[in-house]
């Protein structure tokens, strides 16, 4: 896991406009407001389709589902994101994925994608606050 600190950023900033703290994003359209929101998404060519599971304003986190994204070697991709005060006006983000399936043999490649995506995120967000 890991952690990466940054100024204090708004949890909605993670949520709705991807192309402000993803690369590489070439179309993203929103679909309803709050739990059970789908973001339809093309990320570096590719499209895919998540839905908002839950939102916990109090604790600042999120979970969301990405399920549909033909082309990816994985099934039913899971993530969360928390956001936690790490002091001195500093706050940590926390963002984990699951699959319920990878292709065998995909492993590492889409491990190393998602920690891209992740890391680069992070970083477009940290430029932003």
């Amino acid at each position: 896991m890991k952690f990466i600190s940054l100024a204090a950023a708004p949890l909605a900033l993670l949520c709705g406009a991807a192309q402000l703290y993803m690369k590489n994003v070439t179309f993203n359209e929103l679909t309803g407001f709050g739990p059970g929101a789908v973001r339809d998404i093309t990320l570096a060519g590719q499209f895919a389709r998540e839905r908002l599971d839950w939102v916990d304003a109090d604790n600042h986190s999120l979970a969301y589902t990405l399920y549909e994204a033909p082309g990816l070697p994985a099934v039913n991709i899971q993530g969360t994101i928390e956001l936690n005060d790490i002091g001195n006006n500093n706050t940590g983000i926390v963002w984990t994925a699951r699959a319920d399936a990878i292709t065998a043999g995909a492993e590492d490649g889409i491990k190393a994608r998602v920690l891209d995506i992740y890391t680069s995120s992070i970083a477009i967000v940290k430029g932003l606050v």
